[in-house]
């Protein structure tokens, strides 16, 4: 798999921090059944926006 499947798993598993558009997220990427899933969430700090994505 290339594209999306190798950009998430770009992103560290856990917790980070990351800039979208000037604005900062809460960013957590968790992989479940062996890691051939994933789920991304993302909350913007100090802000309303989130993000979310799983597959």
């Amino acid at each position: 798999m290339t594209g999306l499947h190798d950009r998430i798993r770009a992103i560290p598993q856990g917790y980070s921090e990351v800039q979208y558009c000037g604005r900062t997220y809460g960013l957590s990427r968790t992989d479940f059944n062996g890691g051939r899933s994933s789920k991304i969430f993302a909350r913007e700090l100090g802000g309303r926006d989130f993000i979310r994505f799983s597959g």
